[in-house]
């Protein structure tokens, strides 16, 4: 996509976005692409997926559908970053991302989602958290 012009995003793009990207069907490999179905669950979802593929942001062929390069590049910017992906400034001196990091990473992805999602992410998320205290705590 050599003419591609940067739109800005809402929220409910962004999660889309990572909705896409993340999808099981991608297998850890948001590159694949996954089921338009599988994304596309409500009339919302298909008005803003349909908003993705008219901004240059995802691509469809109708029965399934991926991110584009700048829908890409958008997914790896805003994707919470393990240590050795962090700026060496944001990190800890242990090479950890500072709980701040990971609770704002985590808000950032949580907003405009529903509740039932925002109940399991953030039961993902506490697990997390739960396993990384758990590994610092036995390393010490």
């Amino acid at each position: 996509m050599k003419d591609f012009t940067p739109k800005p995003l809402t929220a409910k793009e962004t999660l889309m976005i990572f909705k896409i990207a993340e999808d099981q069907f991608t297998n850890g490999e948001p590159e694949t692409g996954t089921w338009t179905s599988a994304v596309c669950e409500t009339q919302s979802d298909k008005a803003v997926f349909g908003s993705l593929v008219k901004k240059g942001y995802a691509a469809t062929n109708g029965e399934s559908c991926n991110l584009t390069k700048p829908g890409l590049e958008v997914y790896y910017a805003m994707k919470p970053k393990t240590a050795e992906e962090v700026d060496r400034r944001e990190e800890h001196s242990d090479g950890q991302l500072t709980p701040a990091q990971i609770a704002q990473s985590f808000l950032n992805r949580v907003e405009e989602e529903t509740i039932p999602q925002s109940i399991r992410r953030l039961g993902t998320f506490l697990d997390q958290i739960r396993s990384e205290v758990q590994s610092l705590l036995a390393n010490k």
